[in-house]
């Protein structure tokens, strides 16, 4: 509960009044704001456009267009979590709405987590939100290191510009200041990653969602730098990557021109010093020669491996001692024999 100040004049307490609770406005602006507060609206422009879609959630706007199937619902879920973020949702918006979490598209789900987050005073919302978290991490799957949904069949509502990758992407920027998902956090965004081909997710709007996803998580989870030691063995080749000299890649850089576009990729990124390259010795022809990667690093880093056009990205297994800079190995087994490998 927020008071404002009072005085003994009604006009001046008043005026108080009006001040306080424009700040509380400002304040939830300000957290609507998360993603990017430089790109906030005008205040001119803004008001309007929530004008309009309150209009819209309670019915006094209509816009009837063709769609595969009834979306109400879900446009109007979408409208209360955008009005949630500036403070100017109220809990008798959801009355119109049939509340059935369980069927709806993830991208509808999400609008309600967001929604419910941000509102107060909806009647029984802690279990409500406990619900829909719940359903939202039922229906995350596994293949390997990458990440999906098991409802991407039908999660592709391309004509509210949803899809699996964009679904994701607010999974993980939901997930960030969650703590009940603080464990899962590296392997969400590693597997979000792997879905990119050729350094980008499937849709712009994804690429969008995707690059303030990683953004935020990079800036609250990897802000204290890797250091100490990656060295890989191939027969009698050997190679290191010592982490303080990672930086950044460059323009000027060979690899710099083209990682600069990419928000993120498998293996490399837009980062240089972080591979090493280890040629397939001549002498083993279709043997697999012994092959070792080991790390001492103070921080988690990912290791991977590329082999001629093919690039494969694995986690290392999370053990609780290599953030301490604890050792860890890893075997790349070859999928095909290729000219030559690198690990990275």
């Amino acid at each position: 509960m927020t008071a404002w100040p009072t005085t003994s004049r009604p006009r001046q307490r008043s005026r108080q009044r009006q001040r306080h609770l424009h700040r509380l406005r400002q304040q939830r602006y300000r957290r609507g704001c998360r993603l990017d507060p430089a790109l906030a609206l005008p205040d001119a422009v803004r008001a309007p456009m929530l004008a309009g879609l309150a209009k819209f959630v309670e019915g006094k706007l209509e816009r009837k267009h063709w769609s595969p199937r009834d979306d109400l619902d879900v446009r109007k879920l979408a409208a209360i979590e955008a009005l949630s973020r500036y403070g100017a949702a109220r809990p008798g918006m959801l009355a119109g709405i049939t509340v059935a979490p369980n069927q709806w598209p993830t991208s509808a789900l999400l609008d309600w987590i967001g929604a419910l987050q941000r509102m107060q005073g909806v009647p029984d919302q802690a279990r409500l939100l406990a619900e829909a978290r719940q359903i939202l991490r039922a229906r995350l799957t596994w293949q390997g290191t990458r990440v999906g949904l098991s409802t991407e069949g039908s999660d592709g509502w391309w004509w509210l510009m949803a899809g699996t990758d964009a679904n994701l992407a607010r999974t993980l920027l939901l997930a960030l200041p969650d703590p009940a998902w603080k464990d899962d956090l590296g392997r969400l965004a590693s597997g979000f990653i792997a879905r990119q081909q050729g350094g980008a997710w499937h849709t712009t709007v994804a690429n969008l969602w995707g690059s303030l996803a990683l953004e935020r998580f990079s800036r609250e989870r990897e802000a204290a730098p890797v250091t100490g030691l990656t060295e890989a063995t191939l027969g009698d080749a050997r190679a290191a990557i010592d982490w303080r000299q990672v930086r950044r890649a460059a323009p000027a850089d060979a690899q710099g021109a083209p990682s600069a576009r990419r928000a993120a990729t498998a293996v490399g990124g837009p980062l240089t010093g972080n591979t090493a390259f280890l040629p397939w010795p001549a002498h083993a022809g279709r043997r697999s020669p012994s092959r070792q990667a080991r790390q001492a690093v103070a921080h988690r880093a990912i290791a991977g491996r590329r082999a001629g056009d093919g690039a494969v990205l694995g986690r290392l297994p999370d053990q609780k001692d290599r953030g301490a800079g604890g050792p860890g190995r890893r075997t790349c087994p070859p999928r095909t024999t290729r000219a030559a490998t690198s690990c990275a």
